[in-house]
Order: C-alpha cells, then structure tokens, then sequence
C-alpha cells in the first residue's frame, strides 16, 4: 500500500514537471497592450470593478514566433480545491506573430486558471490570475473619495515604473529588488500634460491575496519629461502593491502594479 502511494506521488511530481518543461512561453494579464507589445498595467491579482471587468492577456512565444495555426484558451475556476473548466474558445492564428493579445471579461472574484494550448493539443501557457470584489479591498477608501472614471482623453495615461531617470539608463520595469532601490521608485505617468503637473498617488500594499493594506494618498507635482511627466515616490518595504492615479478633483484616471523583491 505504502509503495502504491509511493509511485503515485512519483507519477503526479513527474507529469508537474513535464507539464512545466512544455510550456512554450510565457502570459501576461495586464490593463492593455501597445502596438510595440508593450504591457501596460502588469498584474497577477485584480480588485475587480463592480459590474465586472475586462483583462488583456498576453500571450509571447519564447521561440519569437507563435508556430501554431491556431490557438485553444481554456478558463478554469478554482471550487473549492480543483479548478474546473466553465468555457474554452479556439481560433486560428498567423504563425509568424510573436504573441496574441485576447480579452478576458470577468464577471465573479475567484481564483482562474488560463491555459493555452496549440494547434496539436501542446500547452503553450499555464497562469493563475486572483479576483476579489472592490467592496474586499477594506473599510478605508481614497481619502479624496473619488466617485468617477476619468474621460478618454485622461483613461489613455498610463504609469511607467523606473528606478532611476530614464534618460540614464534606468531600468523600466514592474518588479525591483528593494535592497538596491529602498523602496525610490521613479513613477512616470505618459502622455503628459504640462498645464495640470499635480495628480494623487494611492498606494495599496498585497496581504496575501488582495490589495488590502491602505498604504498612503499623498498628491506630487508631476515633473516634465518630453511626452511623459515623472514624480520620485517611496515605497515602505519589500511587497507588492497596487498604485492608483487621480486628477486632483478625485476622479481615478487608471491603476497599476508593481513589486519589490
């Protein structure tokens, strides 16, 4: 009995390595996508709007191209201890791309597993994305009490993580070691208008898996910087946190991720 049990361990820990050693690369949920590929808004939890939401995910091949004709998503959710497959959507795709953006519109919090699979049935890609509900993110809100989404002209902006300035070969990113930066991050917000430099900075730190702990609101006079404005901000200590960015008449223009390690 005990070497039944034994094999079995052996057989579920060999096919998690094979199925680890088969991934062919790598997916990002993130707010959205530029044309050169760029993520905007990484992220690997969501505090989800109320009336449900849309997540971009990314998908970039490792080989550079997609080498696939067509493409299957499969979208799990966790009950209980198992995730359990509720949709999965096919379609084809150019194999020269290097990587396809496709929407995910959630409507419930809870713990998803996306895979994606090509044409000959392979994984290509295993994530796990956490949503909570906004009422979950705690009893304390935006101390301005911010009510509305920004128009277009301001959604578009997005936040840009650096530690240093980006014209001294500053690493851009959304993960930093803390020892090395203390915490300084460089918060660029692009594009930029000059004749309104101030916005708030809300600042949410992780506690497991939601964005829970209200760090800090505090309001920067945003410095000009060609088509981007950038403002120098503190984090307190190792940890992942959640950065939310409004006008100052409270009105929330977007929401962004970063962590130190």
């Amino acid at each position: 009995m005990l070497r039944r049990l034994f094999l079995l361990v052996l057989i579920i820990l060999f096919a998690a390595f094979l199925h680890l050693i088969s991934a062919q690369g790598t997916l990002v949920f993130c707010d959205s996508v530029t044309t050169s590929g760029q993520e905007i808004g990484v992220m690997q939890s969501l505090i989800m709007d109320p009336g449900g939401q849309t997540v971009k995910m990314h998908y970039k091949s490792d080989s550079g191209k997609l080498n696939t004709r067509k493409i299957k998503i499969t979208f799990e959710k966790l009950q209980k201890s198992n995730f359990s497959k509720f949709d999965e959507i096919s379609f084809f795709s150019d194999p020269t791309q290097a990587g396809i953006v496709s929407d995910f519109k959630i409507k419930s919090s809870g713990d998803y597993r996306i895979r994606y699979y090509d044409y000959d049935n392979r994984i290509l890609a295993d994530e796990v994305i956490s949503v909570s509900n906004s009422m979950e993110e705690g009893e304390v809100q935006h101390e301005t009490n911010a009510v509305a989404l920004a128009p277009d002209s301001l959604h578009t902006t997005q936040i840009l993580f650096s530690d240093g300035l980006l014209d001294e070969n500053a690493n851009l990113n959304t993960e930093f070691p803390f020892r090395s930066t203390r915490g300084k991050i460089y918060l660029y917000i692009e594009p930029f208008d000059i004749t309104t430099p101030e916005r708030i900075v809300d600042i949410w730190k992780k506690e497991g898996s939601e964005y829970s702990r209200f760090m800090t609101s505090s309001q920067f006079t945003f410095i000009q910087d060609s088509n981007r404005g950038y403002a120098l901000v503190t984090f307190p200590e190792a940890a992942a946190y959640k950065v939310s960015l409004y006008t100052t008449d409270n009105i929330l223009i977007t929401t962004s991720y970063l962590e130190f390690k």
